[in-house]
Parts: structure tokens; C-alpha cells; sequence
């Protein structure tokens, strides 16, 4: 199944891969009402679902809040919701990712860790940076952020943080087979391949892709080559 925020909603949908194409809405199940309208600690809602991802059985999804950011869990079994706040004055959590034990948030100039066994939150330094989108490689977190530094990344811990100036907007990011890192520009309508192991050192390649238009929205790699979407779509994960 496909996972589908309803970014205004306040809905989770549920596409049944397997049927969708020939049952249409009937293969689609909606979870709604997944974050309270007011929070009692961070304002009332703002917006949402924005991104989400599965792990560990639970459907995970963002929103923002007026002085806040809120990561809900959702159990497709028993329809159980439940809501951990993070007050903030800044900007909405963006792209949410997982290494398995904790999720990673993006934020204004920082990563937003949350982990589910504890409930409580910490996070990582990336500025100037405001990252965009986050990719788990190995003991490093890379990212994506606004022009004009593009793509950084940093350790978990915390440590080691590096941040390349590219000159263009970085947005969407995946690695190839050989290990060289890969990363779209909407803006500038660019790929960009930082070769592997892509450090501090590396040179950064930048490719046109001949769009006119707002884009690409995501880049994946594969044996044939990296493909590109090329059209808007609601946050979606399997």
C-alpha cells in the first residue's frame, strides 16, 4: 500500500496498490481528523498532513501548528492517534525520514530528532543551512537546502557538519548504485552528482535536465539511471 497526505485535509489515505487501478476511489481508505484542531500548548492547527513514512507497524506524518510543529503516529489496525508537540517560532517540519529507531525532521537551520521510545526531542545544527529534504547514509544524514549552498550533510551525533555552496536550490536527493549522491534543483531545473564517498573534497557536477517549468519533484536511482518526476504530487510513501 501507498500512504497519501492530505496536506490541508487533516486525512491520511491509504492506496491499495494492487487495486487502485481498476476500483479507483474504492481502493483508497481514509484516516481523518488525525491532528486536534487546538493543541492546548503550541496554537491551534495551521495545516497538514505534510510528509509521513511507515516504520515499525505506525504510519508517522507532520503538520504545524500557529507556534509549533506536531509529529502524530497513526495505527492502520486500530485507527489510534497519537500526537507529540515541538513549540517553535520558526517554520513547519518539512521532510520526515527514519533510521529505524528515530525520526528526523527537517526544520529553520536544524534537523528535529524525535525519538518514539523516549517521546521526547532533540536536534542537530545544520546552519545556515534550512534543509529540505533528508537522506540516511550510513553514520551521515545528507541534505538538501535553499541557494545558495544547495547540499551538506553532518553525523548524527551531531558532529561534522559540511555544507557545499552550489549556487542553486537543492530539493530532492538519492543515491546510485556506485554511491554517488544525487540531487534535483526545482528552481534551476538541475541534477547535481556529487561522486562518491561525496565529501568536503568532492567536486560537484551539475546536469540540465530541459524542463521549462517548476521542477523536478523527485529523482530516484536505478540499474537503468536516475529518473525524475516531473509533475506535483501529495506527499507519498510505501
Amino acid at each position: 500500500a501507498a500512504w497519501v497526505s492530505g496536506l490541508t485535509s487533516n486525512c491520511l489515505y491509504k492506496v491499495n496498490l494492487l487495486t487502485v487501478m481498476t476500483q479507483g476511489s474504492a481502493a483508497v481508505t481514509s484516516y481523518c481528523n488525525i491532528f486536534p484542531f487546538s493543541s492546548g500548548l503550541i496554537g491551534n492547527l495551521a495545516g497538514g498532513p505534510i510528509g509521513n513514512l511507515v516504520a515499525g507497524g505506525l504510519v508517522w506524518t507532520t503538520t504545524r501548528y500557529n507556534s509549533g510543529d506536531a509529529v502524530a503516529s497513526l495505527n492502520p489496525s486500530t485507527s489510534a492517534v497519537a500526537v507529540y508537540y515541538y513549540p517553535s517560532a520558526t517554520t513547519e517540519f518539512g521532510d520526515i525520514s527514519t533510521d529505524g529507531s528515530k525520526l528526523y525532521m527537517a526544520e529553520y537551520q536544524k534537523i528535529v530528532v524525535f525519538n518514539p521510545t523516549t517521546s521526547t526531542f532533540s536536534s542537530i545544527s545544520t546552519a545556515p543551512c534550512t534543509p529540505n529534504f533528508i537522506y540516511h547514509d550510513g553514520p551521515l544524514l545528507r541534505f538538501t537546502c535553499d541557494s545558495p549552498y544547495g547540499f551538506g550533510y553532518v553525523n548524527a551525533d551531531g558532529t561534522g557538519l559540511f555544507i557545499f555552496t552550489t549556487g542553486s536550490q537543492g530539493r530532492f536527493i538519492t543515491k546510485d548504485g556506485s554511491g554517488n549522491l544525487w540531487f534535483s534543483s526545482n528552481s534551476a531545473h538541475t541534477l547535481s552528482k556529487c561522486p562518491s564517498p561525496c565529501n568536503s573534497a568532492s567536486p560537484i557536477t551539475t546536469y540540465p535536465t530541459g524542463m521549462l517549468s517548476d521542477g523536478p519533484f523527485g529523482i530516484v536511482a536505478t540499474t537503468s539511471g536516475i529518473w525524475l518526476i516531473i509533475i506535483r504530487w501529495p506527499m507519498i510513501s510505501r
